[in-house]
């Protein structure tokens, strides 16, 4: 009898350990959620660069109207333009562009001038069927 009490608490102590554990993993073959780092994505308005400010109409939510945001920017900050090294400099009004961190001065200033490209999108002069 208190061999068969033994095995059984054995088994609710193993069981009330690991379902937790489980539960906090997910169950399996779920994907990892894939966190975007929060900041501002809009169009360039207008660019300072002896005042070292952007002004980029951004919206607060999908839905929201555009606002006009000022972000100020460094010696430091980061520029991308098509994922390929740039300045502010070469920044031009009117550019998509995704700003972060969503306060502060910039840290990176990432602009994509053509559609899609990234995740499997194809971009507009893509062909069907052509290889790369």
């Amino acid at each position: 009898m208190k061999k068969s009490l033994m095995v059984v608490l054995a088994v609710a102590a193993l069981v009330a350990f690991t379902v937790p554990v489980m539960a906090a993993e997910g169950a399996p073959g779920d994907k990892p959620e894939h966190k975007h780092p929060e900041g501002i994505f809009g169009t360039i308005k207008s660019i300072d660069l002896d005042g070292k400010k952007l002004v980029v109409l951004a919206r607060a939510a999908k839905d929201a109207e555009p606002a006009e945001t000022t972000v100020e920017f460094t010696d430091q900050t980061k520029v991308s333009i098509d994922k390929k090294d740039a300045t502010v400099a070469d920044l031009k009004e009117g550019m998509k562009c995704f700003i972060t961190p969503k306060t502060g001065p910039a840290e990176k200033i990432m602009v994509r001038t053509t559609e899609g490209g990234g995740h499997g999108k194809k971009k507009p002069n893509d062909k069907p069927g052509e290889e790369k």
